[in-house]
């Protein structure tokens, strides 16, 4: 299955919506290329390496949810506290030490 679906997957969008400051909402996305190296890792079953590939692949389109994130709040559509909620890794964050939760603001709020 999982050859099957590396063989035929092109790009996977993940998205959100999000509060914006206005009261209405925004989508904030993460999107993977299915580039011939996704492909083999996922094949191989090294799905953990993936994430960073999309946090490294900006060059063919790829970003992760925190990056569009980052964009929303230096666009100043959301603030930097509802891209910490909608964040895929502040759930870590929060469970873990609050200089976490820190650096992922900084990251946030950093043009």
């Amino acid at each position: 299955m999982r050859n099957r679906l590396a063989d035929v997957l092109k790009c996977v969008v993940s998205q959100k919506l999000i509060p914006t400051i206005d009261g209405k909402r925004i989508m904030a996305k993460e999107v993977l290329v299915v580039t011939p190296p996704c492909a083999r890792r996922s094949k191989n079953g090294n799905t953990s390496e993936i994430y960073q590939m999309i946090n490294e692949g900006f060059q063919v389109g790829m970003h992760t949810i925190e990056q569009d994130l980052k964009r929303l709040v230096s666009q100043r559509k959301i603030a930097a506290e509802e891209a910490m909620n909608y964040s895929n890794t502040s759930a870590a964050c929060t469970s873990s030490s609050p200089r976490s939760r820190s650096a992922l603001l900084v990251f946030l709020q950093t043009p």
